[in-house]
């Protein structure tokens, strides 16, 4: 038998919360706007970060951030 997720399940690589922004760090890929993926984050989502505040996503050991968005371009 063979398994095999789908090539849109991504999990993250690390979590940090810094200046009232949780960031979400997943592995390096392709990735295309405006697609539909699925994120697991594996870590735990520090003690310090509130309900609320902005997320967003860097790729591998890029420094650039995504902001994480719903299908609605609406923040998550």
């Amino acid at each position: 038998m063979n398994c095999k997720l789908c090539d849109r399940f991504i999990i993250s690589n690390e979590v940090t919360y810094d200046s009232g922004v949780l960031t979400i760090n997943i592995p390096s890929g392709s990735y295309k706007d405006g697609e539909q993926y699925c994120i697991v984050i594996a870590q735990t989502i520090p003690d310090t970060a509130i309900i609320g505040a902005p997320v967003v996503i860097t790729i591998g050991e890029g420094t650039v951030t995504y902001n994480l968005v719903n299908r609605c371009c609406k923040p998550v």
